[in-house]
Formats: structure tokens, C-alpha cells, sequence
């Protein structure tokens, strides 16, 4: 049997101008133009024994003027963002029981779900003013999350999650770090 069993592939592009002007001159105030590819690329795979895989990478970039001002005075605002996402999610079925030592065939209605989602996200911003070049916001945010839950039956099922979060901003010359662990049951009558 193939490895992949089936896959797909995704691009996409947006661009949009925002253009703001005085109501009785018309003349321009301000102007905004965005360039989104979300996803640049993005890769989703189903793979043998009810593995699945997707890779992703956004990428978003802003330009705002001010046009009210003119020459070196003129302030120009820039941002770009990269985002880079890997997931990857397993599912287990036994509908009909599972073989245990034993104790032989055991009969439930049993299900086990299991996934891992990891991103990077890379966040920049900049402006010129009077010909200056002055860098606001230079970051990198790590996260990754693992995920598990089990149906011990149509009315049961519980699970586990946790959170890894690092985040690392080079302008404040600072460093953030967050974890999280959580575990939940649902119980449906």
C-alpha cells in the first residue's frame, strides 16, 4: 500500500487597498495596502493507519501612509508576519472490542485521538520618519500542542492537553514563557 493514500495542496492570495481621503476636498489622508498569501503553501496528507499531516506557511505584509504629511516628515508604517504550522493527528477505533490477555475479547465502544500542533510565528514591524529607520516590534513566538483524548463509550470520554509557549522579543529584549496542562471529562446523558 502507498504511504499517502491521498494529499492536497493549497495556495492562496488577497491584496487590498484602503484608501481614507477628506470628504470635501477628496483629497488623499491616508493609504493602507495589504498583501496576504494565506496559505503561501500548505500541504495536507492522509497517510496509512489514520495518520494525518498537514504542513502550512502564511505570509502577511502591511503598508500604511500617511498622506497628509509630505516630504522627510512623511511617516511610513511597515509589518510582516511568517507563520509556519505543523500538524499532525492520529485516530484509533475498536467499535467492536479489543483482545486482552486473558480476559479474552472485551466488548466497548472505544475511541483514541492523538494530535501534535506546532508553529512558529515570526513578527516584525518598522517605520521612517524624517529618514529614520526605527524598528518597533521584532519578535519570534514558538508554541507546541499536544492533544489526547478517549471515548471509553457513547457516553464517556476524557483527555489531556497541554501548551508550550516561547516567545522571544528582540526590540524589548525580553523573553516570555508559558505552560499549560489541562485534563477535562464530558459525561452525556
Amino acid at each position: 500500500k502507498p504511504f499517502v493514500r491521498s494529499a492536497n495542496v493549497k495556495v492562496g492570495y488577497t491584496k487590498k487597498v484602503d484608501e481614507s481621503s477628506n470628504a470635501d476636498t477628496g483629497e488623499l489622508r491616508e493609504r493602507t495596502t495589504s498583501d496576504s498569501f494565506a496559505p503561501l503553501f500548505s500541504l495536507s496528507m492522509n497517510l496509512n493507519k489514520g495518520i494525518k499531516a498537514t504542513i502550512r506557511y502564511d505570509q502577511n505584509s502591511r503598508k500604511k501612509e500617511n498622506l497628509r504629511q509630505e516630504g522627510s516628515n512623511q511617516r511610513i508604517d511597515h509589518s510582516k508576519d511568517k507563520t509556519y504550522k505543523v500538524s499532525i493527528s492520529y485516530s484509533l477505533s475498536a467499535p467492536k472490542g479489543l483482545n486482552i490477555p486473558i480476559f479474552g475479547k472485551v466488548k466497548f465502544d472505544s475511541q483514541l485521538s492523538l494530535s501534535l500542533d506546532y508553529m512558529k510565528k515570526l513578527r516584525k514591524s518598522w517605520f521612517f520618519l524624517e529618514g529614520e529607520k526605527s524598528v518597533d516590534v521584532n519578535s519570534v513566538e514558538t508554541s507546541v500542542e499536544p492533544k489526547a483524548s478517549y471515548r471509553f463509550s457513547t457516553k464517556i470520554t476524557g483527555g489531556i492537553n497541554a501548551r508550550w509557549v516561547d516567545i522571544d522579543d528582540k526590540v524589548q529584549v525580553r523573553k516570555r514563557h508559558v505552560r499549560e496542562l489541562g485534563i477535562w471529562t464530558e459525561l452525556r446523558f
